[in-house]
């Protein structure tokens, strides 16, 4: 997509953690690998328009149900499920108060620095609210990640980063009484991402400050190749054998990993890290298939003790703690039955239905936010999840009821 940016904050994992991998990946010609078309990414692209419209003209998302969307001569439908996964998050940014902006283009050269081409460079973040001097001083910013594959946390986010501290070079003058700001990551299809972080714009500022450090050294034509989980993951170079030998020689190393001085990895800097399938030649895979069984009991085991004592409450000296994960959407229990007692109280089926009546939280607005009968409706209750520590939503008190959290851990019995 020509609109990216060299160092373009959506691939900063990449180039923070390895400065070397742009320039590796030009000389080998892979850096348009990442620029291919991708039906999941366009998918997500015609779920961001989606929303735009929704925040823009003041509608929900289900009012766009049935638009259809071409992406890369593609076309996407808003059906019910991606209204249905949208909705939530519009909600969260409508709660708070001031200016909203919507899909702003924001300069971060002074970040990443010029392009290929001498040019500055610029990136779009999805959604802002700049709440007013008697409004708060606390801005947000919103950012939907439409994708069901890998997490992504709003605590440390770097992408997030770079965009409001462009974003605050725009404003810094005109709204001196903002301390700090809420970074929310939006991630309705996965149900271990998203999040909320709130942190001071000071820290903020020092973050980004080092990330601009970072960046300066991937102009560096002599600049190294440092593996990593978040530099390779989506590295072209680590999906092509004989690319990266710096990546190849890490990956090897999950061979011998010894097990018994992994106590010591946060003393020392030693990773945990695993390499990626499509990284790995045949005699690897070969290796580690056969041991599938033996490492599949060890980490489920590792994985239920760790969540036994984060429900417990002992989920400090991992760094975890529980919290109320996103809402289960709410639905009608009988429609028929929703639909009498709206229309038995004088409102009219343009107020009340779409092409089906419209869900619970819509009609909050109509009807009036409590009002409509809770023997109703089914769902909207949030499902624990367990996230960083520095998340930015309350933990849950130890005693609560975690049923639902067996779906997040799968079965520990065996």
């Amino acid at each position: 997509m020509a609109g990216h940016a060299r160092n373009s904050p959506s691939d900063s994992k990449r180039w923070i953690t390895c400065p070397g991998a742009l320039n590796r990946c030009k000389k080998l010609g892979l850096d348009k690998d990442d620029r291919k078309v991708n039906p999941a990414a366009d998918e997500g692209t015609a779920a961001h328009l989606i929303r735009e419209l929704a925040l823009s003209v003041g509608l929900d998302a289900h009012d766009f149900v049935g638009t259809e969307v071409k992406v890369n001569g593609v076309i996407y439908l808003c059906d019910d499920d991606m209204a249905d996964a949208l909705q939530p998050g519009i909600d969260r940014i409508r709660e708070f108060p001031g200016e909203m902006i919507i899909e702003s283009r924001v300069d971060i050269t002074h970040i990443t620095g010029l392009n290929d081409h001498g040019e500055p460079q610029k990136g779009t973040l999805d959604c802002a609210v700049i709440p007013g001097p008697d409004q708060g001083d606390e801005a947000v910013q919103s950012d939907l990640k439409y994708g069901k594959g890998i997490p992504v946390e709003a605590v440390g986010n770097t992408q997030q980063i770079i965009y409001f501290d462009a974003l605050w070079e725009q404003i810094k003058d005109t709204h001196p009484h903002i301390k700090r700001v809420r970074i929310i990551i939006d991630q309705p299809r996965n149900g271990r991402g998203g999040g909320e972080w709130v942190i001071s714009i000071d820290e903020l500022r020092k973050k980004a400050a080092e990330i601009r450090e970072r960046a300066k050294l991937t102009f560096d034509p002599n600049a190294p190749c440092i593996p990593s989980k978040d530099g390779c993951t989506w590295c072209p170079a680590a999906k092509m054998e004989g690319a990266c030998p710096e990546y190849e020689a890490w990956a090897l190393e999950f061979a011998g990993i010894e097990f018994e001085n992994l106590d010591e990895y946060e003393d020392f800097g030693v990773e945990i890290t695993f390499p990626d399938v499509e990284g790995l030649t045949t005699a690897r895979k070969k290796a580690i298939y056969d041991h599938l069984s033996l490492a599949r009991q060890f980490l489920t085991r590792v994985e239920a003790s760790v969540a036994a004592d984060v429900r417990t409450g002992d989920g400090e000296k991992y760094g975890l703690k529980i919290v109320a994960g996103r809402r289960s959407n709410r639905k009608h229990a009988d429609e028929e039955q929703s639909e009498a007692w709206l229309k038995k109280y004088g409102f009219k089926d343009d107020q009340i239905i779409t092409k089906k009546l419209k869900t619970p939280a819509m009609l909050d607005k109509i009807v009036g936010k409590g009002k409509f009968p809770r023997d109703f409706v089914v769902g909207g209750e949030p499902t624990p999840s367990i996230v960083s520590i520095e998340d930015a939503r309350p933990a849950l008190l130890v005693t609560s009821d975690f049923e639902n959290l067996d779906e997040d851990f799968g079965d520990f019995d065996d």
